[in-house]
């Protein structure tokens, strides 16, 4: 093995057993995720072992506030560091992360960010968490790809920085099998929301998701060379509900993000079409709660049969916003247009994540920098080759 390379010791949490102490009480909770560190390997040992990811999301617990629907954590800085007994395989590391759940947006609604015509994202206030996470390996551990082994870690962490003080601590248990790699695939899971009575329903919504999905699959794969990002797709949800399938209001679009709820999936509702003018303000569709387990995207097929002449005053009407699924995905990555208008992860100029419109198409253009500052509480490691490079490297 090269020196000082770079190699991966992953992992996914199936089940561990934890707690969540709220307002109101301790209740026992099943935390699901991913686990990863990064090891450097030089002069016949491990020289680093760091953390990388820890995603951990569990279904909501009661508290005074109410319920706190799906809850959902990541590491808030790409990297922290691990001390690590290389002999005895004990392991430690302190971090931070941030923390959503969906009673926080029912309590406080979204930040108060810029406006932006032509694409809407409404991004959610998250609390602090500060927490260690211990554990131990095999003794003696060497780096060998395709190998797996069995580890166990204590993961304890309180609330640092409350906004509404439902949730206080919580504490899990994770046992798991990891595996080294030299590169691993992350996952995201797809849930599409069709209006309509089933497959066999002709008139159903959803004609323009596997053409914006394919997209979407293929901006992201050109990540290969940074990371291999990829989705996987759970079967369509049909609800037959057709006072949603044109959508006049903001309420009207909120309701409709609200009809389904998977715990473990990005749900992207599918409407025919949004009233002229909402669909110009939003882009023909936007995405709530960005880089959090409760994104979800909610569009339209018109994005490829924009009303002629376009409504916007500018652009072009027809066939025109391929990438309108891709960008939306870039925000349920927790990604922000280059002019930082959500205050989320920075993104790069004339990239896929540049603001467009209904009228007009995201740029045809993946960039390093978007793939380094993907994240989301509900990705995973998974099987996938992404074969691309980036359009432009920064």
């Amino acid at each position: 093995m090269a020196k000082n390379r770079p190699t991966l010791l992953v992992g996914n949490i199936k089940e561990a057993n934890g707690s969540v102490v709220t307002d109101r009480e301790k209740q026992e909770v099943v935390f699901r995720g991913s686990i990863g560190f990064r090891a450097v390997y030089g002069n016949k040992r491990i020289e680093s072992l760091n953390l990388i990811r820890l995603n951990l999301h569990a279904k909501g617990v009661k508290s005074a506030e109410g319920f706190t629907g799906v809850i959902g954590l990541k590491l808030s800085d790409p990297e922290y560091k691990t001390r690590f007994d290389l002999k005895s395989g004990a392991l430690s590391s302190t971090f931070q992360s941030t923390l959503h759940y969906p009673l926080i947006d029912r309590k406080l609604g979204f930040r108060d960010v810029k406006k932006v015509t032509g694409d809407t994202c409404f991004v959610p206030y998250v609390e602090t968490v500060k927490g260690k996470l211990e554990g131990r390996l095999p003794e003696e551990l060497k780096p060998d790809n395709g190998q797996s082994l069995q580890a166990e870690f204590k993961v304890i962490a309180e609330i640092a920085e409350h906004y509404i003080r439902a949730i206080r601590e919580f504490r899990c248990v994770v046992v798991l099998d990891l595996s080294w790699l030299f590169s691993a695939a992350e996952v995201l899971r797809i849930q599409p929301v069709f209006i309509g009575t089933g497959p066999d329903d002709d008139t159903a919504t959803g004609s323009s998701y596997l053409t914006l999905m394919r997209r979407a699959a293929s901006m992201w794969s050109r990540c290969g060379s940074e990371r291999c990002i990829s989705f996987s797709y759970n079967p369509p949800i049909y609800i037959d509900e057709d006072q949603y399938r044109v959508i006049d209001n903001e309420t009207e679009f909120w309701n409709f993000s609200n009809e389904i709820a998977v715990d473990d999936a990005v749900e992207i509702f599918f409407a025919e079409q949004l009233e002229t003018t909402l669909a110009v303000d939003y882009g023909g569709g936007g995405t709530y709660n960005s880089g959090t387990e409760s994104a979800r995207i909610v569009t339209c097929d018109q994005q490829l049969d924009v009303p002629c002449p376009a409504p916007c005053g500018h652009g072009s009407c027809g066939d025109v916003n391929y990438y309108h699924l891709a960008h939306e995905l870039g925000h349920v990555l927790n990604l922000d247009h280059p002019d930082g208008a959500y205050g989320l992860a920075p993104s790069t100029a004339n990239s896929v994540m540049e603001g467009s419109g209904f009228c007009l198409d995201n740029p045809n253009a993946q960039s390093a920098m978007n793939c380094r500052n993907a994240s989301n509480p509900l990705l995973y490691w998974g099987e996938s080759i992404c074969w691309g490079t980036p359009d432009i490297d920064d």
